[in-house]
């Protein structure tokens, strides 16, 4: 196992735990880091209660996440929702900037190319 797979995990002290560990959901791995990535669930058993009991689901059997540590992690699968919301955030924080150079700096107003930047809609 390439010593690096461990520390491009999202808490590198922690390999095999995805981000977002208390929620049920899908991530993106890979066995080598150029490989195209596959889809694996993370997810909780459902007759526990008990921390420990978050293993990935990998379609015959579950392996814990120390079982899954030697494979390379490139994030969450989102959802269209989850990446409208993050664009809607990019664009306003975009937006906020021209807005500030229109205030403190620039004679010309990017506060009009702010304005589009807001109006540039959800992602399709």
């Amino acid at each position: 196992m390439p010593d690096n797979a461990t520390t491009n995990w999202p808490n590198p002290e922690r390999p095999g735990v995805p981000m977002f560990p208390e929620r049920d959901g899908w991530h993106w791995l890979s066995n080598r880091p150029n490989d195209d990535p596959f889809p694996a669930e993370w997810s909780h058993e459902d007759y526990c209660n008990a921390e420990t009991e978050w293993s990935w689901d990998m379609g015959e059997e579950r392996e814990d996440a120390y079982e899954m540590k030697g494979l390379y992690y490139h994030g969450p699968c989102l959802t269209p929702t989850q990446i409208s919301e993050m664009l809607a955030g990019e664009r306003e924080r975009c937006a906020t900037a021209c807005d500030k150079l229109a205030d403190d700096f620039l004679p010309c107003h990017p506060s009009e190319y702010a304005r589009e930047i807001r109006n540039l809609g959800a992602a399709s």
